[in-house]
C-alpha cells in the first residue's frame, strides 16, 4: 500500500512540475511576442519621423536659395553627417515591409 502512494505522490509531483515548466514557457514566450511588436512600432515611427525630416528639409530649401548640395556641405561643415542609408525611397520601402 505505501508503494501505490509514493508511486502517485510522484506521478502527482511530475504532473505539476510539467504544468509550471509550460506555464512558464508560455509567459516567456508571450513576452518575447510582445517586446518584439513594441520594437517594430518603434522603428516604423522612426521611419514615419524620418520621412518627416526629409520633408522639411525640402521646404526649407524651397524657402532658401540653396541648392540641395549647398545644402548638404554646409551641414558638414557643421559637423553632421548622414548616413545616406535613410533615403526617402528606402525608408518608403522598409516602411511597406514592415506593413505587411
Amino acid at each position: 500500500m505505501d508503494s501505490q502512494i509514493l508511486s502517485s505522490t510522484i506521478e502527482a509531483g511530475g504532473m505539476v512540475l510539467a504544468a509550471i515548466t509550460t506555464g512558464v514557457s508560455l509567459v516567456w514566450s508571450a513576452k518575447r511576442i510582445t517586446k518584439r511588436e513594441k520594437l517594430q512600432n518603434d522603428l516604423e515611427l522612426a521611419l514615419k519621423d524620418i520621412l518627416a525630416f526629409n520633408e522639411i528639409e525640402l521646404a526649407l530649401l524651397d524657402e532658401t536659395d540653396l541648392s540641395k548640395t549647398a545644402f548638404r556641405e554646409t551641414m558638414r561643415q557643421k559637423g553632421i553627417e548622414l548616413s545616406g542609408m535613410h533615403t526617402p525611397s528606402l525608408v518608403r520601402r522598409k516602411l511597406r515591409q514592415i506593413s505587411q
